[in-house]
């Protein structure tokens, strides 16, 4: 009876360890949720554009540096409604990895603003990729969940 159930409780770790490794092997993280991005800026002799975005709730302001493909961004999101959504700043671009331009990465940068007057900064992150075509738009999140975004990127 005891090597019954040792046998069982084998079988049983088997079908778990198994199914653990085929859930980590079908759930690698896509390219978006990979760390392209690094504290740091772009070279003093960069060139430089401002992207602003505004819907109701909120707004942000984006620098973006670039000399080639050398990229850093920084600015700040401002919460305006103070209507239970926070305000963020999310931004798209691709990477130059392998020896070809990637597809569009997504990523959230900077801290949340929640609370009407409320602000987040978004710290000066410096590709760790040859990167372009970065754009940005504000969106709003509620429990963590996107809820809208300016439809434009800029």
């Amino acid at each position: 009876m005891r090597s019954l159930t040792l046998i069982r409780a084998r079988r049983l770790l088997a079908v778990v360890v198994g199914a653990l490794v085929v859930t980590l092997c079908l759930t690698v993280a896509p390219a978006s949720a990979t760390s392209d991005w690094t504290r740091g800026s772009a070279p003093s002799t960069a060139k430089y554009r401002t992207a602003s975005s505004k819907i109701y709730g909120g707004k942000m302001s984006l620098g973006v540096w670039w000399k080639g493909t050398d990229v850093s961004v920084n600015g700040r999101v401002d919460d305006t409604a103070g209507d239970g959504r926070c305000a963020i700043v999310r931004i798209r671009y691709q990477i130059y990895y392998k020896n070809k331009w990637s597809g569009w990465h997504h990523r959230t940068v900077g801290e949340r603003a929640c609370g009407k007057g409320n602000f987040g900064i978004v710290y000066s992150i410096r590709g760790r990729y040859p990167t372009r075509k970065v754009k940005a738009r504000v969106c709003l999140t509620k429990k963590n969940s996107i809820v809208t975004c300016d439809p434009k990127w800029r």
